[in-house]
């Protein structure tokens, strides 16, 4: 917690500074809404980086867990499903559901595997399933918080399904956010940090006058602001929508680069060169 407080320090600083920067000159015609805007783009920018980083490591951590299973597999179990994002103490359940497409009976292993505490450290689960012709099941798999990985932060899940010919040898793993703040759930926090983040990055770029205002085109740092926001749209989306990880985290790590180009042509201009008249 000592190192998210420190952030979170240097992050109100720097964008207390980045305002006073943007605003705290009025004779060069830059407008109270305008510093206003920036600090509240800025706050729903840093909600937002952190919810969609979060979830984004999370399944990239657990795509490097397990290689067995997607050596062995010769498919992706698509019917795999679990939450982005839970709280200490919160039930998880991972689900997946297997079909006999065949007009003859099959049998199929399914193992799972868990990590408890330590990636290495595995409880595994072993089943044979019986498949009439047609049959479906849904399967599912009680997941603790308290197994959580890397100080608790990611909890990770793999599950395996052998083949049956024709059907192929299935795999799917998906890594959960293990995010600290007890007195909510995690389809409570998704909810609410987009909703932030939303509000954040719209509401700001609004006050400035970035989107909306007649006849105005937008600056540099509107326009970076603009490719921000659009860049979290399509990662947030590209999570919820089927979990595509790393299109968030290329997302992420392009707003993350944006984001500290813009800060070091804010630096260039407070130290190197006087401010224009609107930024």
């Amino acid at each position: 917690m000592g190192n998210q407080t420190a952030l979170w320090y240097t992050v109100l600083w720097g964008s207390i500074c980045l305002a006073r920067y943007n605003g705290g000159a009025p004779q060069r015609g830059i407008t109270e809404d305008s510093m206003r805007g920036l600090a509240i783009y800025i706050f729903g920018f840093i909600i937002g980086l952190l919810l969609l980083g979060g979830m984004a490591w999370a399944n990239l951590e657990a795509s490097f867990f397990d290689p067995w299973a997607s050596l062995t597999a010769d498919a992706k179990l698509e019917s795999m499903t679990c939450p982005l994002l839970v709280t200490p103490g919160e039930k998880v359940t991972v689900q997946a559901t297997l079909a006999n497409p065949l007009d003859r009976p099959i049998r199929r292993l399914v193992r799972v595997h868990i990590p408890q505490r330590f990636i290495t450290l595995l409880d595994e689960e072993e089943t044979w399933l019986d498949f009439q012709p047609g049959e479906e099941k849904r399967l599912q798999w009680p997941v603790s918080t308290e197994s959580g990985v890397y100080g608790g932060r990611f909890l990770m899940v793999s599950v395996y399904a052998s083949g049956y010919t024709p059907i192929p040898a299935q795999e799917a793993r998906c890594g959960i956010w293990v995010v600290p703040l007890p007195f909510l759930n995690g389809t409570a926090i998704l909810v609410l940090g987009n909703l932030l983040a939303v509000a954040g990055m719209v509401g700001g770029l609004w006050l400035r006058r970035g989107l909306w205002r007649p006849g105005r085109r937008a600056n540099r740092l509107d326009s970076g602001l603009q490719v921000l926001f659009l860049l979290y749209v399509v990662g947030m989306a590209a999570l919820l929508i089927g979990r595509w990880w790393f299109i968030s985290a290329a997302a992420a790590a392009f707003m993350i680069v944006i984001a500290a180009t813009l800060l070091l042509r804010w630096a260039e201009d407070v130290w190197l060169r006087e401010p224009g008249p609107q930024v």
